[in-house]
C-alpha cells in the first residue's frame, strides 16, 4: 500500500503584536473576549479544556482587516467576541476553561514523504 505524508510546518513568526492582552470577562450566560493588536493579522481565537487542553470550542479564525469573517469587527484592530460557553456540537460546557488567542499563525508545505508519483494523477487545465 502506497501513501503519502505530507508534513506542515507551522511558522510562529509574528509581525503583529498584542497592544492589549488578550481578557475573558465571564458574564454569566456567556463570557466576553476582548483583545487588541498592533497590525492587521491573522488571528484565531479558541477556548481550551484546562483539564485536557483540548479545544472545546473554535469561536474564530481568519485575517483582520476590511472583510474578517465572523465573529470578527472589520475594519478594527481591536476586537470583541462573544462565547456562549457552548462547545463546537452545541452542548453547555460546564468545565474549566481558559482562552486561547494566536497572532500571525499560518501552515507551510515542508516537505513531501515517499514520493511515488504512480500514485498521483495530475491535471492541467486547458489553455484558453
Amino acid at each position: 500500500m502506497k501513501f503519502f505524508i505530507i508534513l506542515i510546518a507551522v511558522s510562529l513568526t509574528c509581525a503583529a503584536n498584542f497592544t492589549v492582552l488578550p481578557k475573558a470577562v465571564d458574564m454569566g450566560d456567556s463570557v466576553r473576549i476582548t483583545f487588541a493588536v498592533s497590525e492587521y493579522t491573522d488571528a484565531t481565537v479558541e477556548i481550551i479544556n484546562k483539564a485536557d487542553s483540548g479545544v472545546v470550542c473554535e469561536l474564530g479564525s481568519g485575517l483582520l482587516g476590511s472583510n474578517p469573517p465572523p465573529p470578527f469587527q472589520a475594519n478594527s484592530l481591536s476586537q470583541t467576541i462573544y462565547w456562549d460557553k457552548k462547545d463546537n456540537r452545541g452542548n453547555v460546557f460546564n468545565g474549566n476553561w481558559t482562552i486561547r488567542v494566536g497572532l500571525s499563525i499560518f501552515a507551510d508545505l515542508d516537505r513531501i514523504y515517499n514520493n511515488d508519483t504512480r500514485n498521483v494523477i495530475q491535471t492541467l487545465s486547458p489553455k484558453a
